[in-house]
């Protein structure tokens, strides 16, 4: 069992554990497909895609959350839509972050699509050079956003934000925020927070979602670099309690 696998167990888990998934919601791809997939695409992937698609290849759901998720079957739809439309050709080889307009990319030759969002034709794509490569986007301007995060911590940061949004929905008592609690406590469907100890904060001070957002690109860049040093990579739980203690630095 490498990293990875840690890490996406710690997914299935969590997930799980609040009521958002069941274990038949998750099925991995066998090393056979995972190598067909690579030969058909002409791309190979590194250890930590290779182990995500062992996890996921063939089916991942989490219900009711925004996540960027993928399967075997996205990849090859991604990729076939990307060279019916010569999306390649069409980046020029040059993609500049939209933030601060510095170029991100210069070999469309070395970059696999995996996903494809079809109401806006919006691509997410990887770079070869990476162990865990960073998701890029492009919608077919010469800017596209990027945040810099990689597979494992697009995927954490996407489920961590969910949580914070179901906290906020469930505790804060606003009038507006009413009509958004979908699921009585003995609904099947309910999303289970109370174990989860590193909201609390967000309980307790009722901070909403959208005031912390501007904290997370540090705190992510200050993860990451935690993840290269020691050469790990960092869960969900001790995510949330590094974002619960960086929190606490901007509203004492």
């Amino acid at each position: 069992m490498n990293k990875y696998d840690i890490f996406f167990n710690e997914v299935k888990d969590l997930s799980i554990q609040i009521n958002a998934a069941s274990i038949k919601d998750f099925e991995g791809a066998s090393e056979q497909e995972i190598v067909a997939l690579e030969n058909e695409i002409d791309f190979y992937f590194d250890s930590s895609l290779k182990t995500y698609l062992k996890h996921f290849g063939r089916k991942i759901r989490i219900k009711d959350f925004d996540l960027m998720l993928f399967t075997m079957q996205d990849i090859l739809k991604a990729e076939k839509a990307a060279k019916e439309d010569t999306i390649k050709a069409k980046m020029n080889d040059k993609i500049r972050d939209v933030l601060d307009g510095k170029e991100y990319l210069t070999k469309t030759d070395k970059i696999c699509f995996i996903n494809l969002f079809d109401v806006n034709y919006y691509f997410t794509f990887i770079n070869s050079k990476e162990e865990n490569p960073i998701l890029y986007g492009w919608d077919g301007a010469p800017e596209s956003y990027s945040d810099r995060l990689t597979l494992t911590g697009n995927l954490r940061y996407e489920l961590y934000i969910s949580l914070l949004y179901k906290c906020n929905i469930r505790f804060q008592k606003a009038d507006h925020l009413v009509k958004y609690q979908k699921y009585p406590d003995a609904s099947p469907n309910y999303i289970h927070l109370d174990d989860l100890k590193w909201l609390d904060l967000f309980r307790e001070k009722n901070i909403p979602v959208y005031s912390v957002h501007s904290d997370l690109r540090n705190l992510n860049d200050k993860v990451r670099e935690i993840e290269v040093n020691e050469n790990r990579i960092i869960g969900i739980q001790e995510y949330g309690e590094e974002f619960k203690k960086y929190i606490k630095t901007k509203i004492t």
